[in-house]
Order: C-alpha cells, then sequence, then structure tokens
C-alpha cells in the first residue's frame, strides 16, 4: 500500500543510518546560522558586521556542499537544466499554493490574531537588531536557505529515506517535516508550511531536478523579503 511494487528491501541499518544522517544535516544547517546570531551584537560597528557577515555566508556554503555531498550519495540526477516546461510547472503550482496560502493566513488572523507566521515574526525580529542583520538575513533567506532546505527536505529525505515509498507519501512525509521543522503557534501557520513543503515535493517528483523547487523555494522567499520591506 505504501511502497512502490518492487521496491528493495533496505533494512533497519540503511534507515537507522539515513534518519541519523538527515538529523545531523539540519543540526549542522542549524550551527551554519551562529555568526547571523552574533550580528545583533555588534550594533553599527562596521568591520565586525562585515566580518561576521562573511563568515555566514562561508557557513552556509560548506554545509550546502556537506548537504549536497549526502544528497549525492542517495541520488544522481540525469539533468540539472531547469526547462520552459519546469518554469510552466511552477507558474503553475504557484496558481494553487497562493491562494491557498492567503486563505490559511487570513483565517490565522482572524481566528488567532496572528497577521504572519511565528517563523516570520522571528526573523522580523532579528532583522530589527541593524541594518546589518536586515542585509545577512535577506540574502540567506532568498539566496542559500532555500538550498540548503530543499536539498535535506526534498533531496535526501525524499529520494533516500523514502526512496521506496510511492510518491504521494514522500511528499506528505516531506511537507510535514518541513512544516513541523519551521517555527509555528498553531495548526494553521504549520498547514502554510506543510503544504508549501508539499508543493515543493511534489515539483521534484515531477521534475527529478532540485533545482526546480530550489527557485520556487528562492522566489517565495524573495516575494516575502520583498512584502517585509513595505
Amino acid at each position: 500500500m505504501f511502497f512502490k511494487p518492487n521496491a528493495p528491501k533496505l533494512g533497519f541499518n540503511w534507515y537507522f543510518t539515513a534518519i541519523a544522517t538527515f538529523i545531523f544535516l539540519i543540526i549542522v544547517e542549524q550551527l551554519a546560522f551562529l555568526p547571523v546570531s552574533f550580528l545583533e551584537h555588534v550594533g553599527n560597528s562596521l568591520e565586525p558586521a562585515i566580518l561576521l557577515g562573511l563568515l555566514s555566508f562561508v557557513s552556509f556554503t560548506a554545509v550546502i556542499a556537506l548537504i549536497y555531498y549526502f544528497y549525492h550519495k542517495v541520488y544522481t540526477q540525469a539533468s540539472h537544466r531547469v526547462t520552459k516546461s519546469d518554469w510552466l510547472l511552477i507558474l503553475k503550482c504557484c496558481l494553487v499554493f497562493y491562494p491557498l496560502s492567503c486563505l490559511l493566513l487570513y483565517l490565522n488572523q482572524h481566528l488567532f490574531g496572528h497577521e504572519t507566521s511565528l517563523n516570520q515574526e522571528q526573523i522580523m525580529q532579528m532583522m530589527d537588531t541593524n541594518q546589518a542583520s536586515a542585509i545577512v538575513i535577506n540574502i540567506l533567506a532568498v539566496f542559500f536557505i532555500p538550498i540548503a532546505e530543499e536539498l535535506i527536505f526534498r533531496g535526501f529525505l525524499m529520494k533516500g529515506i523514502c526512496t521506496n515509498l510511492k510518491p504521494i507519501y514522500a511528499i506528505i512525509i516531506s511537507g510535514i517535516t518541513f512544516g513541523a521543522l519551521h517555527s509555528t503557534s498553531n495548526i494553521l501557520e504549520f498547514a502554510v508550511y506543510a503544504a508549501f513543503g508539499m508543493t515543493l515535493g511534489y515539483i521534484f517528483n515531477k521534475t527529478n531536478k532540485i533545482e526546480v523547487p530550489i527557485v520556487l523555494h528562492m522566489c517565495n522567499n524573495g516575494l516575502s523579503t520583498l512584502l517585509s520591506l513595505f
């Protein structure tokens, strides 16, 4: 019912190692935020801010390289080119996800009194500490975090841990895990992140190219960044 027909048996040790690796990658990605956490203490001092900003970018680059290594161990892509049909698929998914997201956020505001999610509020608080934090966090959110998260939640999780599951279950698990690991204060906020994770999982399953969900994730975070400026 849950597994692909004729899926090879992987055994307890394989799954244990894969899940342990997944947890390790999540922890490593979180550690990459350490330089960012120190930015709020530098005030308007230019040199420490530049140093910590560069350190943030270097640490995330190293983490992305590490995550990609483990992703490549479980799955080798046939193609890395984002085609016109891939862009069309992204557009179609946006036309489905964003109305649903707006509805969930509208209900969140009227039922729970939250104008945005807890995760977004935490990001805004970090950005408000000083200008350096805002610049670094925006760059990370738009360019670095989508790559790291897609390699983990879509790449390693779906093609590694969930490789023997039927696509629909791999997509659901990917979305739920993605939602669970973002800060939310109620079921509606969780539903927004889970739905976005499932949308990204659907795109990855359709294309088998990690670049496609990365592009959508970057566009989404870029849009959120632009809206936060107004």
